[in-house]
């Protein structure tokens, strides 16, 4: 396994971004979509993203902002084509991020956990009562026109 990556995007100190050119094999059942890995002598070989690998907002669309400039930057790069991924993780030990990601367009590599995700919003899910779910996300193609509009 090879990783080569770059530190690229910094916001106020509470937010990282990087560009990771992988060549990580998946194996066979992979869970990412087609467009986010190559198949290479019968791998499955991540494609270079981005990947967010922290985010911290004070809750004034901070985040919001950060999250869409990093998809809009992905989408300028050649190499990335609006790939990006995420580790969605509790930083304050209480809240999951997870309703806000999946309100932007993010999806789980769990369809279990979007299942439940959806359902939460269309009760009109809030941050208070957002699922407790964590766990590796990316942005489908067909969800970036919303995530950057969000």
């Amino acid at each position: 396994m090879k990783i080569y990556s770059s530190y690229q995007t910094s916001f106020n100190g509470k937010c990282r971004s990087e560009f990771v050119n992988s060549f990580v094999n998946l194996g066979i059942q992979t869970h990412f979509p087609r467009d986010y890995y190559i198949k290479s002598n019968g791998q499955n070989i991540l494609k270079p993203h981005y990947f967010i690998k922290f985010l911290w907002g004070d809750g004034n669309r901070e985040g919001t902002n950060f999250v869409q400039d990093v998809v809009i930057k992905s989408l300028k790069d050649q190499r990335t084509a609006g790939r990006v991924i995420l580790d969605a993780q509790k930083i304050d030990a209480r809240t999951s991020p997870a309703g806000f990601y999946y309100k932007l367009g993010f999806r789980f590599l769990e369809e279990k956990f979007n299942k439940i995700l959806e359902q939460w919003k269309t009760l009109g899910g809030t941050k208070f009562n957002a699922p407790d779910l964590e766990g590796k996300m990316y942005l489908p193609k067909e969800n970036i026109k919303d995530c950057i509009r969000y």
